[in-house]
C-alpha cells in the first residue's frame, strides 16, 4: 500500500511521528473535499491531499486525488470523492495497524 522508497528514506520513528501528523490532518482535507462547493476550492484541496499521500508513499491514493486534481468540472471531481474517502480510509487501517498508532 505504501512505496517502499520513499518509506526507507525516513528514520522508522521519525516515520511514525510524520503519521501522527498526517492522520488528523489529512483525514481534516478530506472532510474539506467531500463539503466543497465549487470546482476551485475541491481541485485546491485535493491537490494538497495529493501531496500529503505522495509524501508518506500513498501513490495509489495519490492517483484519486489526482483524478480530483484534474476533473474539468465540480460535477466529474465529486463523482471521484467517494472512491478516495474509501481508499483513504483503507490506507488509515493499514497505518494503524501497520505502525501501532493510535487514533
Amino acid at each position: 500500500m505504501l512505496d517502499k522508497t520513499i518509506v526507507d528514506q525516513y528514520d522508522p520513528e521519525v516515520f511514525k511521528e510524520a503519521l501522527g501528523i498526517f492522520i488528523p490532518d489529512s483525514t481534516e482535507v478530506l472532510s474539506k473535499i467531500d463539503n466543497s462547493k465549487d470546482h476551485e476550492t475541491l481541485t485546491s484541496w485535493a491537490h494538497r491531499i495529493k501531496g500529503s499521500y505522495l509524501m508518506i508513499g500513498a501513490k495509489g491514493v495519490a492517483d484519486l486525488a489526482l483524478l480530483i486534481e484534474r476533473s474539468q468540472s465540480f460535477e466529474e471531481g465529486k463523482s471521484h470523492v467517494a472512491e478516495l474517502k474509501s481508499a483513504h480510509e483503507r490506507l488509515l487501517s493499514f497505518l494503524k495497524t501497520s505502525y501501532q498508532i493510535e487514533g
